[in-house]
């Protein structure tokens, strides 16, 4: 229960996620030791994936999520 987890949301540039994408970002209120990172701004490739920009900048906001974490 105490383990550090961070997870994320889904594109942006679909309207199917928006909801999805809400319900993600209201998660660390029922689960303890739990950060999200947004992936707004972030740009796809194709219809499902990141390009390789987003998934660097990605990679940045889960570290420094983490960091956020184990730092509490």
């Amino acid at each position: 229960p105490d383990l550090p987890f961070v997870c994320g949301q889904v594109g942006q540039w679909k309207e199917g996620y928006a909801a999805f994408n809400k319900m993600i970002v209201k998660q660390p209120e029922q689960i303890r030791n739990l950060e999200v990172i947004t992936t707004e701004g972030l740009n796809n490739f194709d219809s499902a994936h990141f390009d390789s920009a987003a998934q660097r900048e990605m990679g940045k906001r889960y570290a420094a999520k983490m960091v956020e974490l184990m730092s509490k």
